[in-house]
């Protein structure tokens, strides 16, 4: 058990899942840090806006005693001359701060920059894994992948969001450290059970059929054309069967068409 607060610096992208992670407080990137905030820890964030919107520092409110800082800084225009001093400004910054814990989180060059800091930093380092990041577009870029792995490894403790997820780190990186399947999950006052008429009534939902489908990015590299492929099959056997989506569409993965095909596009979280 902690016998006291912990200074814990967080790292991640500024965007997520089309979503501004700070001022939309948006899932996993927001609740991680702000549920730590609220178990009475101090926790600056550091996020990386690749859509180059404006930077800016804020301090959120949270129930207990700890502390939520958030800090953001844009790539754009400047894209390559901000990314290669991008580690540097961290390091300067970490060392002002002084944590007990970094957590490298988001995508391929947070978790492998975030354990590089830590070993210059000497403190404990958790990366965590949203998904399997070696299918993100990011690991086609040379070295991206040997530095994924080359962060996890380093890694005292590794989360990921589900217990394959945590399989595969076990057998194909492995880590020094732990690794917990720490699921994602809803605010339960925003997410609840409704009566499933009214619901396919507001969502312009047939009534009276089975639905089947997801909700999400709607790219290639999230694996979404197995579900296309299922659907086409599906369709040819069932009439009572319809196919909904919802979110980002994939130019080069385009969306199954059809009368049963129901596309929300993207909805508010």
């Amino acid at each position: 058990a902690l016998t006291k607060p912990l200074g814990i610096a967080f790292l991640c992208r500024g965007r997520y899942m089309s979503k501004d992670v700070v001022h939309d407080r948006y899932a996993r990137l927001y609740e991680i840090p702000r549920q730590l905030a609220v178990h009475g820890h101090d926790v600056l964030a550091w996020c990386l806006d690749y859509h180059g919107r404006i930077g800016g520092e804020w301090e959120h409110e949270v129930d207990g005693a700890g502390r939520l800082r958030w800090r953001s800084r844009p790539i754009r225009p400047w894209l390559l001359p901000t990314l290669i001093s991008y580690p540097q400004h961290l390091l300067k910054e970490l060392r002002a701060f002084g944590p007990d814990v970094l957590i490298g989180a988001s995508d391929i060059p947070h978790v492998a920059i975030g354990a590089w800091l830590a070993r210059r930093i000497s403190c404990a380092y958790i990366a965590d894994l949203y998904d399997n990041f070696e299918g993100f577009g990011q690991a086609r870029i040379p070295g991206f992948v040997p530095a994924l792995r080359w962060g996890v490894r380093r890694a005292d403790l590794v989360t990921t969001t589900s217990e394959p997820l945590r399989d595969l780190v076990l057998s194909s990186y492995p880590p020094q450290g732990e690794v917990l399947a720490m699921p994602s999950s809803v605010d339960l006052q925003v997410f609840s059970p409704l009566e499933q008429h009214a619901a396919r009534k507001a969502l312009h939902l047939p009534l009276g059929v089975k639905l089947i489908g997801t909700a999400g990015g709607l790219y290639r590299d999230k694996g979404v054309e197995p579900l296309y492929e299922a659907w086409a099959r599906t369709l040819a056997k069932r009439d009572d069967i319809h196919l909904v989506l919802a979110g980002a569409i994939d130019p080069k993965c385009p969306i199954p068409s059809g009368e049963r095909v129901h596309y929300l596009a993207e909805l508010w979280h």
